[in-house]
């Protein structure tokens, strides 16, 4: 985990500071002459101002984490990821149980991408 951690986390701080310095400055202060304090004004103006930004930094580091094959097989514990599974299987020639498994981290990662559209587009329309 903390090998996908430290690969993920400047990928996910590049989006968060990003959408951070687009964020126009009169938003804080509006919050602050209504009467916000930093702390209110974080929660109410900037935390969710960020959310798009979050939530995008955490599914695109969800697919490299299931995508990255090497940093969990040299780093993996005793119980081999599915990545590092299919290739240690795929050394011992083709099967009808590869095949399922590459299926199914190819849906799990188009799933979490379609998932991730949906929620921008829904994020735009509002």
């Amino acid at each position: 985990i903390l090998g996908h951690t430290v690969h993920a986390v400047p990928f996910v701080v590049v989006m968060v500071l990003t959408r951070l310095r687009s964020m126009p400055n009169n938003m804080i202060d509006a919050a602050r002459d209504l009467g916000a304090d930093e702390v209110v004004a974080f929660f109410r103006v900037t935390l969710p101002f960020l959310a798009p930004a979050l939530l995008g930094g955490a599914i695109f580091a969800a697919l490299l984490s299931v995508d990255d094959f090497v940093r969990t097989f040299f780093l993996g514990g005793y119980r081999p990821t599915l990545p590092v599974l299919i290739f240690t299987k795929v050394q011992g020639g083709m099967s009808p149980e590869i095949n399922v498994m590459a299926t199914l981290v190819l849906i799990v990662t188009a799933a979490i991408g379609l998932y991730a559209e949906r929620l921008t587009r829904r994020a735009r329309s509002r």
